[in-house]
């Protein structure tokens, strides 16, 4: 994970090892992306998930819904691109997971390379 002051946006990529994660790994990764959205007060995130292999739980998607989103709400945060891996049931978990946004207070993209997110990310 990496913040980009001039674009005030995180940035983070996850990497093949998440096939072997488990979900106590996974919520202990999004507790700590909790907290670095809270001290940096983003207003753009960007998520290269093409290696991604962790199928969501619902469970963790719930969190997600009753947490991280409403501490995006809080900070004012606007834009979400993710770039998405090819394989279907890790795919389907992060899409449900971003379903569990309630707030409405965000946009999100899915996109196919960082160009296009980075461009969509920079339109005001």
């Amino acid at each position: 994970m990496a913040y980009d002051e001039a674009k005030e946006q995180i940035y983070y990529k996850f990497s093949a090892e998440t096939l072997q994660m488990t979900a106590d790994e996974y919520l202990q990764e999004l507790i700590t992306f909790l907290n670095l959205t809270k001290q940096y007060k983003p207003q753009t995130i960007l998520g290269e998930m093409q290696e991604f292999q962790f199928s969501i739980p619902p469970s963790v998607q719930e969190w997600v819904g009753q947490y991280l989103f409403p501490a995006y709400q809080a900070i004012g945060m606007k834009k979400i691109a993710m770039i998405l891996t090819q394989e279907f049931i890790p795919s389907l978990s992060i899409e449900q997971t971003m379903e569990e946004d309630k707030t409405n207070a965000f946009q999100t993209r899915y996109f196919e390379n960082i160009q296009e997110a980075q461009a969509w990310l920079q339109e005001k």
